[in-house]
């Protein structure tokens, strides 16, 4: 089975993966890793690390299809994570292969842009990857305003496509609930 974690950045996905990980002592694996190894191994792929999380999804899509099935077809349980795997590709793969992927998406849409900014300030510094911490308070609020409208691009796509969509206000909180609803939800 893999298990997917996507959505928004800074929504909390490696968060997650690190208590999976630690729970069900599965592997995981985040797509920034597959996103930097081809950026800086093959420079003329033209991966722009700093584009939109879609532009990027769009280059490596079919690096990470080829990933994921190849993980299906050995019957390898993975965990995957990252801004990278999109509904609409979770969607092709699974209707190759009923049954083999369980995912949730994650996101902010609701959340006041004050109260992002200061999560982020918080906790920016406890990440792996803090790549925005050189913003001022203006930058910041561009930034959570942009990805609180992505958040909301992204919900409608999991509607579209029929996945599960996580409003994340309080990781912390809330990350039982979802590693049960990803790990026992049939």
């Amino acid at each position: 089975m893999l298990y997917i974690i996507s959505g928004i950045a800074k929504s909390g996905k490696s968060f997650l993966a690190k208590r999976i990980v630690k729970k069900y002592g599965i592997g995981s694996f985040s797509s920034d890793y597959l996103m930097m190894s081809l950026a800086k191994a093959n420079p003329k792929l033209n991966i722009d690390i700093d584009a939109s999380d879609t532009t990027v999804s769009n280059v490596l899509k079919p690096y990470l299809e080829a990933m994921m099935v190849t993980m299906i077809e050995n019957k390898i349980d993975y965990l995957l994570e990252g801004v990278h795997f999109k509904p609409q590709m979770i969607r092709e793969i699974l209707d190759r292969y009923p049954g083999k992927i369980k995912s949730v998406f994650l996101g902010y849409r609701d959340i006041e842009t004050s109260v992002k900014i200061q999560e982020l300030s918080i906790f920016g510094k406890d990440t792996e990857n803090h790549w925005y911490k050189r913003m001022n308070e203006s930058e910041l609020k561009n930034l959570v305003n942009y990805l609180k409208n992505e958040s909301e691009l992204l919900y409608i796509e999991c509607q579209k496509y029929g996945f599960d969509y996580v409003e994340i206000n309080n990781i912390n909180d809330q990350s039982e609930n979802i590693i049960h609803r990803l790990f026992n939800n049939e």
